[in-house]
C-alpha cells in the first residue's frame, strides 16, 4: 500500500503531462485495457504475498491513475467554466456510489463465486468501457 501511494506521487504528474501532450480520448482506452489485463494477471498470482502479486498490484495502480487522469483531462477540455465544477463533482460522486455498490457486491462475489470473481468481473467492465470508449470517443474532436 506505501509502495503504491509512493508511486503515484511520482505517477501522477507524468500522466497528467501525457494528457496534455497526447489526445487524452486515446489514452483513456489503453488505461481500461491496461487495467484489464492487470485484472485478468490476478488469475496468475499463486501467493498474494509473491512479488508478482505487488508489481501486478503496482501496474493495476497506475492504470486506475491513467483512467482517472485521462477521464479528468477530457472533462476539463470539453466543460464550459460555468458547468465545471458541478459536472466534475457529479462525476466524482456518481463514481463513489460505484464504488460502494461494487464493494458490497464484488464481497458477495468473493465469498459466493471465489476470491477472483470480483476482478474477473472487473476486468469484464474494464475492456466493455474501452470499447465504448473507442467506439465513442475517438470519433470526436477534443478542445
Amino acid at each position: 500500500m506505501v509502495a503504491s501511494a509512493l508511486l503515484c506521487i511520482f505517477v501522477l504528474p507524468v500522466l497528467g503531462k501525457l494528457c496534455d501532450t497526447i489526445d487524452p480520448r486515446k489514452i483513456m482506452p489503453v488505461a481500461f485495457l491496461a487495467r484489464c489485463s492487470t485484472t485478468y494477471m490476478f488469475w496468475l498470482v499463486k501467493d498474494p504475498r509473491s512479488l508478482h502479486m505487488f508489481v501486478v498490484c503496482i501496474a493495476m495502480v497506475i492504470a486506475t491513475i491513467a483512467e482517472q487522469i485521462s477521464c479528468d483531462s477530457i472533462f476539463m477540455k470539453n466543460l464550459n467554466k460555468e458547468t465545471r465544477g458541478i459536472l466534475s463533482g457529479a462525476y466524482s460522486f456518481v463514481g463513489q456510489i460505484g464504488i460502494l455498490i461494487f464493494s458490497l457486491v464484488g464481497g458477495w462475489m468473493f465469498d459466493n463465486l471465489g476470491s477472483k470473481s470480483p476482478f474477473v468481473a472487473i476486468g469484464f467492465l474494464d475492456f466493455g468501457f474501452a470499447f465504448v470508449f473507442c467506439s465513442f470517443m475517438l470519433g470526436q474532436r477534443v478542445a
